[in-house]
């Protein structure tokens, strides 16, 4: 507790500090930099003034608002200070005419010439203190092109700092207060944010501990801790995935969208693909980096930090993941007992859709959490109907929703079990309550209404429809319902999904979990029939509510096998099962560490690439290797190719087996693949699986890739690549 206090003690006093600093320095209120008269030459005459920091080109184009005429003058007065005694050099650099006067003296002149001449320099002897200073730049066509810059004795030309210029004469006292002002500011700001960041770090690590002692007052083994790390080590694996610079993660929450809500205040018609909460959280976890950038002292545009926002985010769901394993484990226990809870937190650990969303920036695992947690309160309030529980389901609920708003239909049907259990009571009409206004404050609808109408408008149209892959007739939803099936089947493999079907119907037939089973099944049949039935569609990512579910009846099935006597051998048959599902879905880190992009990337380097080759895919970046240090065409048809002629061509080729044949980019592919376009097959690279003996391996990451439509997000790691390379003996 004391070291905590300390923290934040440290957070508030630096941050004070900073805020102290920034306001001595707008006390001086004399503008730094030169008195600027901007004068055109030559047709309409155009002049203005301005404060200039310091004389430059990019300060003369600023001034232009980046198109100066292409005769003008320019002269800047004010006030120089010169830091010590001794001899200056003076020096400009200009294509055309320029000058610089001292105390009324001219002390140097420059007759301009071509780029890259050398500036001219001349050396005086200016006494310490504040000195008259005037620079006169005259251009006369061509680029413009204009440096000032000192040196004090022998030390190297630099351009001259904004504290040393002044447009009138003050104290000297002030002029060096403000040479260091900007310094100090500096450090006290990243000195404040370090610390808040660790007073942060320091407060997550008492909440993680509380709950840690909570979950072992209420009689929680040590093996779930090692469950847990253990997932969370293997969600850490390949959360560089694409990184730096590649968005190979699809539907990616990425910190440019975040940026723009933000910048909306996520308000007043702000709208995106998905609900805000999740916006929110990624708010605050990249918000340091924001701070950053307001405060001037990093550049969010650079690779560099996109990288660690990137990252960030993507930690936030490996936190979020390992919030959910240990509500498993909760579920589990409360349902049925705390052996199940452990074996149902392993066996959603190891969903393969799971290990991939757990270390992605996409919303899946997070509304997962949320449901995750709702399900605890859900269980506790049927078993217990403590006020807390109400409150508590009521508020995840509307914290799922929020996130993701295909989780309304996980709260369908557990309505109406709660009324039939509870009946309508003062605390249910609370709870509803509870979860209305919540969810009006996460939508933010007092503020933006609209946005939330333009989102449902996307959903119910062609957000949804454009996906649809049956009819929506009797034959269609069977085909769904077997799709749905066999994704969730794929989640696993066949030991661990044979496993929970056995624990629901273990749960069904004993009577003492018959009800329970029932609570259970609420969620995911509401789910299904309430969403996915009326979507008619499924990818593998929505079946991750029913996986956990499911994980729950897992638990329930391996507690009553281990139960039954015969430790041994039942204990090997168990750990066989979940080491054949570690290695089944583990294959997704492997393939997310050893992507086939990173070797295509590896071959595209060693070709010796110039600026002028051009390069071009069939697909968009998030399916293609990172080509940003490439020039990168974009080429759709062979039309486009003939004109464009890349010197290579780069073919995703899984997803090119998505292409209509008889359409332009179809026969693009075609005429690549058969050598007719003047092009040659010069790489293909997919990586073997890591483990080839593994019976059943999961289809779309060491399978042929070959089913239509593509039904699971998994394809995307790993994809083969082919690079075609023109052929340089082919003329146009």
């Amino acid at each position: 507790m004391q070291v905590r206090f300390t923290l934040w003690t440290a957070a508030v006093v630096t941050t004070l500090l900073s805020v102290l600093i920034a306001a001595a320095g707008r006390l001086d209120t004399t503008p730094l930099g030169l008195a600027a008269s901007y004068e055109s030459a030559g047709g309409p005459s155009r002049t203005f003034s301005t404060i200039d920091p310091r004389p430059s080109t990019d300060h003369i184009l600023a001034a232009w608002s980046g198109s100066p005429p292409d005769a003008f003058a320019v002269t800047w007065r004010g006030v120089l200070f010169v830091p010590s005694d001794g001899p200056y050099t003076f020096a400009t650099r200009s294509d055309d005419e320029s000058a610089v006067y001292l105390d009324g003296r001219a002390i140097l002149e420059n007759g301009g010439g071509q780029p890259g001449l050398p500036a001219v320099r001349a050396t005086v002897r200016p006494d310490r203190g504040s000195h008259a200073i005037a620079v006169r730049y005259l251009h006369n066509g061509g680029p413009v092109r204009f440096e000032l810059s000192w040196a004090h004795g022998d030390d190297p030309l630099a351009p001259i700092p904004s504290w040393a210029l002044r447009t009138r004469r003050i104290a000297a006292i002030r002029i060096v207060l403000s040479s260091w002002l900007p310094v100090a500011l500096a450090g006290a700001e990243w000195l404040a944010v370090v610390t808040v960041l660790t007073a942060v770090a320091a407060t997550l690590g008492m909440l993680v501990g509380l709950g840690w002692r909570y979950l072992r007052r209420d009689g929680a083994p040590d093996v779930l801790w090692w469950i847990v790390g253990a997932s969370a080590a293997l969600n850490v694996v390949g959360l560089g995935w694409g990184l730096p610079g590649g968005e190979w993660a699809p539907i990616e929450v990425s910190p440019v969208y975040v940026i723009g809500a933000v910048a909306q205040r996520f308000s007043h018609g702000w709208s995106d693909a998905y609900p805000p909460v999740h916006f929110y959280v990624l708010s605050a976890a990249i918000s340091p980096v924001l701070v950053l950038d307001w405060l001037g002292r990093i550049d969010i545009h650079q690779m560099f930090w996109a990288t660690v926002m990137t990252v960030a985010e993507r930690l936030v769901s490996v936190a979020m993941a390992a919030g959910t394993v240990i509500a498993v484990y909760a579920c589990g226990q409360l349902a049925f007992s705390r052996r199940a809870g452990l074996f149902a937190a392993a066996i959603f650990a190891l969903a393969a859709p799971f290990l991939y969303y757990a270390k992605t920036a996409n919303v899946d695992v997070p509304y997962v959490f949320w449901f995750a947690v709702s399900l605890v309160f859900y269980l506790r309030l049927l078993l217990f109907g403590g006020l807390g529980d109400y409150a508590g389901l009521a508020a995840a609920a509307a914290f799922a929703v929020c996130t993701k708003d295909q989780a309304y239909g996980l709260y369908l049907l557990p309505p109406a079990v709660v009324l039939w259990e509870k009946g309508l009571t003062r605390r249910v009409a609370l709870a509803a309550a509870i979860s209305l206004t919540v969810f009006v404050l996460l939508n933010n609808l007092p503020l933006n209404f609209s946005g939330f109408v333009d989102r449902m408008r996307f959903l119910t149209g062609g957000g949804s429809q454009a996906f649809r892959i049956v009819e929506p007739d009797v034959a269609g939803r069977l085909s769904l319902l077997r799709i749905s099936m066999r994704l969730t089947e794929v989640s696993w493999g066949w030991p661990l999904f044979l496993i929970c079907a056995a624990g629901v119907i273990v749960g069904i037939a004993r009577r003492t979990s018959r009800r329970i089973t029932i609570w259970l099944m609420a969620p995911i049949v509401g789910y299904y029939v309430g969403f996915i039935n009326v979507i008619l569609y499924a990818y593998d990512r929505f079946m991750l509510p029913v996986c956990l579910v499911l994980a729950i009846f897992g638990g329930l099935a391996l507690d009553r096998f281990m139960a039954a006597g015969g430790g041994r051998w039942r204990a090997a048959t168990v750990a066989a099962a979940l080491l054949y599902t570690l290695l089944y879905s583990g294959t997704v880190d492997v393939l997310m560490v050893r992507d086939s992009r990173y070797g295509a990337e590896r071959w595209l380097a060693a070709r010796g690439i110039t600026s002028g080759d051009l390069l071009s895919a069939n697909v968009m970046s998030t399916y293609a290797p990172r080509l940003f240090a490439y020039r990168v065409g974009a080429v759709q048809t062979i039309e486009d190719l003939r004109e464009a002629r890349p010197r290579f061509f780069i073919v995703n080729v899984d997803y090119a087996r998505s292409e209509v044949p008889d359409w332009p980019r179809g026969l693009l592919i075609a005429g690549l693949t058969n050598h007719t376009l003047g092009y040659t097959l010069a790489y293909r690279g997919r990586t073997p699986s890591p483990w080839p003996w593994l019976p059943g391996a999961h289809p779309d990451l060491v399978g042929p890739r070959l089913d239509v439509p593509v039904l699971s997000t998994l394809r995307n790691i790993n994809p083969t690549i082919e690079i075609f390379e023109r052929d340089a003996t082919i003329g146009r």
